[in-house]
C-alpha cells in the first residue's frame, strides 16, 4: 500500500483525465463524419469510430504496413496537429506525402480546419 501510494506520481497524471482546450473542436469533427465513411484517424480517436466500415491511424498504415497507396480507401481523413506522442509521425509523414503528391491533394479536399485540426474529405 505504501508503495501504490509513493508510486502515484509515476503513473497518475490528472491532466490525462480533464479535457482538453480544444474538446468541442474533437466532437465537432465527430459529428461532421457520416457513419458509413471509412475514416484514418489519429490513434486517440480509433474508439470513436471503430463502428465504422473501415478505421486505421496514419501510423499503422505508414509507419507499421508502409502501405501509402491505401490512403484512397478512406473517405475521410483527421489530423490532430494538438496530439503530442510518438504516434504521431504517422501523420508527418501523412503530410509529407500530401505535399509531394498532387495527384493526392487532387483526391481529397479540405472540409475542416480549426484549432489546429484538418480533416480531408476524398473527392469521388
Amino acid at each position: 500500500m505504501v508503495f501504490s501510494l509513493i508510486g502515484l506520481q509515476f503513473w497518475y497524471r490528472s491532466e490525462d483525465y480533464q479535457p482538453k482546450p480544444y474538446q468541442a473542436t474533437l466532437e465537432h469533427v465527430l459529428a461532421m463524419i457520416p457513419p458509413a465513411s471509412a475514416v484514418l484517424c489519429p490513434t486517440p480517436m480509433l474508439a470513436q469510430f471503430s463502428n465504422r466500415p473501415k478505421v486505421l491511424s496514419a501510423y499503422s498504415l505508414l509507419v507499421q504496413e508502409k502501405k501509402p497507396e491505401r490512403l484512397t480507401d478512406y473517405d475521410f481523413i483527421i489530423l490532430d496537429g494538438n496530439w503530442r506522442n510518438y504516434e504521431a509521425i504517422g501523420q508527418m509523414q501523412l503530410v509529407k506525402l500530401f505535399n509531394e503528391n498532387p495527384s493526392l491533394q487532387q483526391r481529397f479536399r479540405s472540409v475542416f480546419h480549426e484549432n489546429n485540426m484538418y480533416v480531408l474529405q476524398q473527392v469521388r
